[in-house]
């Protein structure tokens, strides 16, 4: 019996990790002594589009001097400095996710309690045109 308590205050404490306010886990409780089956749905979304191209000079580090010299002494020096291309592009990616307690089936809005939802946006850049994240990664089970 003592150990069937300490796993269920385990579940609890895992629960309340995962986002379950103190009414939450009272509904819950209910739904379960009403008979009904209680679930947990967790859904991620994730999302990558094309931003923008930028193209722009990078002086080189690096630099030549050549010296100038007549009749073996030198008048003068001349610096040259490398430039290069660069091409950098910029991606948007939009992640989200959503934590739901459901009821039964959920076929109802009052059976579904929304726990912890989340959503972030970053800027990603590449030097290539190959997106670094999929287009879209939404998991197939909902």
């Amino acid at each position: 019996e003592c150990l069937t308590n300490v796993a269920a205050a385990s579940q609890v404490n895992c629960l309340v990790e995962l986002g379950f306010a103190e009414e939450q886990l009272k509904q819950l409780c209910k739904w379960v002594a009403e008979g009904s089956a209680v679930s947990l749905r967790f859904r991620a979304e994730e999302r990558c589009k094309f931003n923008r191209k930028v193209e722009r000079e990078e002086e080189d580090p690096s630099k030549v001097v050549q010296e100038v010299s007549v009749a073996g002494a030198v008048r003068g020096a001349m610096t040259s400095k490398v430039f290069r291309k660069v091409t950098e592009y910029f991606w948007d990616v939009d992640i989200s996710y959503e934590l739901v307690a459901i009821r039964g089936v959920g076929d109802h809005a009052s059976h579904r309690i929304t726990v912890t939802k989340r959503s972030g946006k970053a800027e990603l850049k590449t030097s290539t045109d190959a997106p670094p994240r999929p287009e879209a990664r939404i998991p197939a089970a909902s």
